[in-house]
Parts: C-alpha cells; structure tokens; sequence
C-alpha cells in the first residue's frame, strides 16, 4: 500500500520525485551504517554458457552479482588512463571496483546524500580515487574534465532528467562516453530516450537487460531479505522488501514481467565541442 503511493507520487511529480528519492536514500544510508554494504544497485548475472563472469578477488566474491552490473557497462569502452566521474556513487562499491579492476586515471564518486559520502571517504581510501557531496544536476565539476560519466540507477531519482544530461554534456570532453544504466516504466523510459535524441550525445549501444537483472535479484533475494530483518524497524519492512526488489516483490514481478524496463545504454559526444 505505502509503496503503491509513493510510486504513484514519484511517477507524477518531478517535485515529489526528488524529494521523495533523497529522504528515502538518507534513510537507507543510515540505517545501513553498521552493514557491510558498499553497492546499492540491484545486480546483474551472467545467463549464457559462453558468458565469462567478472574474475574477482576473495574479499570482492560476496558483491558478485553488483559488481557484475559495473563491470557490464563499464566493459563497453577501456577506462585505462582515462578521468572518470560517476554521478550517484550511493556507498563507493562501484567507484572502488572500477578503480581497482578497470584501472582508470583518476575516478570522483558524487552523491547528494551527505551520509554516503563520509562513508566513501571512511570505507574506499586509494590512491586518485575522491569522493564529494553534490547534485546530479548541477554538477560540481568543471567543464570537459571528464573523459567517462557513470550514472548507475541514479536517474529515475532526479526531478529534470533534460537538466542532468546537459550537465553530463557539459562535463564531458569531446569524445567523452556516458555510461548509462537505470529502471523505469515504459513510459519513463520513452522519456529518457527522448532525452537523450536531444541531448546532442549519440547513442552508441543500447541493451534491455531485464532477464539479467531478475536473476540477480533471485540470486540476493536471501541476502536482502535478511538485511531488511536485522536493519529495518519492523513498520518499514514492506517498503523496504519493494524497494530491495526480493522474490515476489512487486518490483519484481513488473522487471520479469516487462512492465518495467532496465536499459543499459552507451551515448558518446561528438569530437567537435559545441
């Protein structure tokens, strides 16, 4: 019930939206202080034979199913040498894996919750890797400083989605990528794809991923469903189990049923600054 009215608020209200998506991912950070949680994305899982999964070190296995999700996008270019900002960093799991596995010159994490930012700082210390507390939509960033953005289910938050592209055009260098993955209805999505027709970027790859990402959330439904026992006060478990995407979750049943779309997509701008 809860749930049904806050995504019915967040469909129709830019306001709302963005409301409504920094209190519930302060909530979250905050309750998840004392968990050993560094990614907050739903995953993605190898389904074909020929598939080679990401090789991970012993500490990094237990975070498969995430880190998979980076690793699918961020394979769609070499970041070796290359200046990376990923906008919606959450808690830094996916700005330290790309740092330490994709090995990019410099990598800056943003997020707007203030509480996921000290937790970056605390948790992910290495060499050219920096965290900082800003807003997807006015980027604290300098024009083309940037060779690689990363927006990894982050956007369906932001009230002006025509706002933050512009800022990732800004940022970006020419010749620049923006790695791109996110959920949303069809509706939504037909939006974005709007949004990035204009947006002066073009479209490189486009994938829909939904089987990938509901068989990640299978392999973690238990996992998740535990943490929601032991960190979520009982009057919030509901939302929490939605939000989480467990089994059976109305989140999903519309990822496995396509009443939700998951795109991942990869957008360059031209070499030619405008």
């Amino acid at each position: 019930m809860i749930w049904g009215i806050v995504s019915w608020m967040m469909k129709r209200s830019a306001a709302a939206r963005r409301v409504l998506s920094r209190f519930w991912y302060r909530w979250v950070s905050q309750e998840l202080q004392d968990e050993p949680v560094v990614f907050m994305n739903y995953g993605y899982a190898c389904l074909t034979p020929d598939s080679k999964p990401v090789e991970l070190r012993e500490e990094d296995a237990p975070s498969r199913t995430f880190a998979q999700l980076y690793h699918h996008i961020a394979s769609c270019i070499d970041l070796r040498g290359l200046d990376v900002l990923e906008v919606g960093c959450g808690r830094g799991g996916g700005a330290s894996f790309l740092m330490r596995y994709h090995k990019p010159k410099s990598m800056l994490g943003i997020d707007f919750a203030q509480e996921a930012i000290e937790f970056c700082k605390k948790h992910h210390i290495m060499e050219s890797l920096r965290f900082e507390q800003g807003d997807a939509e006015a980027l604290p960033v300098d024009d083309h400083s940037a060779d690689v953005v990363i927006n990894i289910e982050s956007s369906h938050c932001y009230g002006d989605m025509e706002r933050f592209i512009s800022e990732v055009y800004r940022v970006l260098r020419p010749g620049g990528h923006l790695l791109f993955a996110d959920r949303g209805d069809n509706a939504w999505m037909d939006g974005v794809w709007q949004v990035f027709l204009r947006s002066g970027l073009d479209i490189v790859e486009e994938e829909r991923i939904n089987e990938n990402v509901v068989r990640a959330l299978e392999l973690e439904s238990k996992n998740r469903l535990s943490q929601i026992q032991r960190c979520a006060p009982w009057i919030s478990r509901g939302v929490a189990k939605q939000f989480a995407g467990v089994k059976d979750s109305q989140f999903y049943r519309a990822l496995a049923s396509g009443d939700m779309v998951y795109m991942s997509c990869v957008l360059r701008k031209n070499t030619i600054s405008t």
